[in-house]
């Protein structure tokens, strides 16, 4: 799903949709937090009520997210892990819910009017972009480590290091 969601992420902003692309990126994050919660043993249960159609919270998967990854199995680090996906949640959850400070971004600060023209939305896009991408392509790799880790395949986890590797070396913030 998260494949999907970065291709529709793309063409949205292309068009200066940057508003609806955070809904995209919040949805494609909370597909990529539910490995986490499926792989760990504790997530059977919730696994099995995915399949009978019900709804996981976010906050279960991010809960089993710092689990795993500060059991040692990517090492001996302490990340706070749970705490940085509420964070990111809890921007994009300023957009879906329509808060004040997001909805200030559909306002065109020239004409003092809805921006029909979406350069707010171009600016935005310009501004935070490339870090919403990656935030979304080094959690499909955390993911795709994890389960190749689970599914003890060394030569993928060295793909997904090298991989990991090249995301080291960009810069985080806008």
């Amino acid at each position: 799903k998260a494949f999907y969601d970065l291709e529709a992420l793309i063409n949205l902003v292309d068009s200066g949709f940057s508003y609806q692309a955070i809904n995209i990126a919040r949805s494609a994050n909370e597909a990529i937090d539910l490995v986490f919660l499926f792989i760990e043993e504790d997530g059977r249960n919730d696994l099995e009520k995915w399949f009978r159609g019900e709804i996981i919270p976010n906050e279960t998967s991010r809960k089993s997210a710092d689990k795993i990854m500060n059991s040692g199995i990517f090492g001996n680090t302490k990340f706070p892990v749970y705490e940085l996906k509420k964070d990111v949640y809890d921007v994009y959850s300023e957009f879906i819910h329509t808060g004040y400070g997001a909805a200030l971004d559909l306002i065109d600060p020239f004409h003092k009017d809805l921006d029909f023209n979406r350069l707010t939305g171009y600016h935005f896009s310009l501004k935070y972009f490339d870090i919403t991408i990656q935030n979304i392509e080094f959690n499909i790799l955390l993911a795709l480590k994890l389960v190749f880790i689970y599914l003890d395949q060394k030569k993928q986890i060295e793909n997904i290091d090298n991989l990991l590797f090249l995301f080291s070396k960009l810069k985080a913030s806008p």
